[in-house]
């Protein structure tokens, strides 16, 4: 008798389990699968080929709350430019990696956002603004115009992702849902001739 009121007990705590995680993770991906790249400007000055984009959506609740507390949240981009191989993909010309990383000190009450493409840090009181910061590239050199060739057709694709905040033992075990935070967007593509 014993033994069925402690199968039944444990079957109810796995259940319990199961539900909860499942509270967290579904919400949470749902949101991220709205983030996206919008507003994808390619231009060039004399020297260099010029992107800007911005991602939309990129700051669900949970890593607002992250950042609030002053886990340290970084934005990883990747912007790949390929020739035109009839309507497909050709051949990779350059790939790149952008960081920016926010970090929110308690102390001081301001939110300092490092970018790999800019050498300085950027430290602002403002939450919503530093947010702006976060998930906007402007005038990111991807290559220089000796490697295109004139009127020729070309492809940018573009993607966001939140790199996986890691926390020091032993919050990442007792956080260990914070990976499920994590947002992607799909590859925004751009076809251009310069």
């Amino acid at each position: 008798m014993k033994l069925a009121i402690l199968i039944g007990a444990m079957q109810r705590l796995t259940a319990l389990i199961i539900v909860a995680v499942s509270l967290i993770i579904l919400p949470v991906s749902a949101r991220s699968e709205q983030a996206r790249i919008k507003n994808t400007l390619i231009t060039n000055n004399k020297k260099e080929l010029l992107v800007y984009f911005h991602v939309d959506g990129c700051f669900t609740p949970k890593i607002e709350e992250a950042v609030q507390s002053g886990i340290p949240t970084t934005f990883i981009y990747r912007v790949v430019l390929y020739n035109k191989s009839e309507d497909s993909l050709g051949p990779k010309i350059v790939s790149k990696e952008i960081s920016h990383t926010i970090k929110y000190d308690t102390l001081r009450k301001d939110y300092t956002v490092s970018m790999s493409e800019k050498r300085e840090p950027v430290v602002l009181q403002d939450f919503r603004a530093a947010k702006e910061v976060m998930a906007r590239v402007d005038s990111f050199s991807l290559t220089t115009l000796d490697r295109l060739v004139k009127d020729t057709p070309y492809f940018l694709q573009v993607k966001a992702e939140l790199d996986t905040i890691k926390l020091p033992p032993p919050l990442n075990y007792l956080f260990f849902f914070v990976s499920y935070w994590d947002f992607e967007t799909a590859w925004e593509t751009l076809e251009f001739t310069y």
